[in-house]
């Protein structure tokens, strides 16, 4: 099943990157793209995300995020980002009651022109959800049976 899935994706990648062709995507100067019959893949017209409300300013600065004070948090550092002046990076050590353990994550905010999107990657035991599936005994089958 995860061996189908990941040839699935791999396919699906490289039948996307030859659409592309040389052009990225884009129409040549003076001409119509490869293939310009076909539609051409990617999200419907007017479904881009955009701000909520165009050109709001951030109501605190980047360095103040330090001091918010959070449930089983201490926030390290929020500083803007040196390689990427309109990122605030905030770095943060959180803990599972009662285990004690510690965990240390960090964000990178937008400060001006926010697209609208949020991605979450990584985070294994911290992205939240019901551990229910954790806790269940594994169920085990012999491989042909």
């Amino acid at each position: 099943m995860n061996r189908t899935l990941l040839v699935m994706l791999v396919i699906t990648a490289a039948a996307y990157a030859q659409g592309q062709g040389q052009t990225g995507g884009r129409v040549p100067q003076g001409g119509s793209p490869a293939g310009a019959g076909r539609r051409a893949a990617g999200p419907p017209p007017g479904a881009v995300p955009k701000p909520a409300i165009a050109n709001v300013k951030p109501v605190r600065s980047c360095e103040s995020l330090a001091s918010v004070a959070l449930p089983n948090m201490t926030i390290h550092s929020a500083a803007v980002d040196a390689s990427n002046p309109g990122v605030c990076r905030v770095t943060a050590v959180t803990t599972h009651p009662p285990s004690n353990d510690k965990v240390t994550i960090w964000v990178a905010i937008p400060i001006l022109n926010w697209n609208g999107r949020f991605l979450g990657t990584g985070g294994g035991g911290f992205s939240g959800g019901s551990p229910g599936g954790v806790n269940q005994p594994v169920a085990l089958s012999r491989r042909g049976a």
